[in-house]
């Protein structure tokens, strides 16, 4: 089975369907207002807890990294989270 099967398989188990992809959409303008502070307070979380503060060590541009994944996820790409979505991961 392949990643991207695994990935269709996931969407399909929790019914992933195209209003989840219009509300995704439709949060982008706020993750575009508020996403450095977003990632800010997700990675001090992070940074909390040893074991995961340890995973990040030495990760010079994980935010950026994380932002702009973030804007990703809530536009998707003109395929709705398809295969082309999928190897952007």
């Amino acid at each position: 089975m392949s990643n991207y099967q695994n990935f269709t398989e996931m969407k399909q188990f929790v019914g992933f369907n195209s209003e989840d992809i219009e509300n995704l959409k439709a949060m982008a303008p706020i993750f575009e207002g508020r996403g450095a502070a977003i990632t800010d307070i997700f990675y001090a979380t992070l940074s909390l807890y040893p074991a995961t503060a340890a995973l990040f060590e030495g990760w010079v541009d994980h935010k950026a990294t994380h932002r702009r994944w973030m804007m990703e996820v809530f536009n998707g790409v003109e395929g709705g989270y398809d295969e082309a979505y999928y190897r952007k991961l």
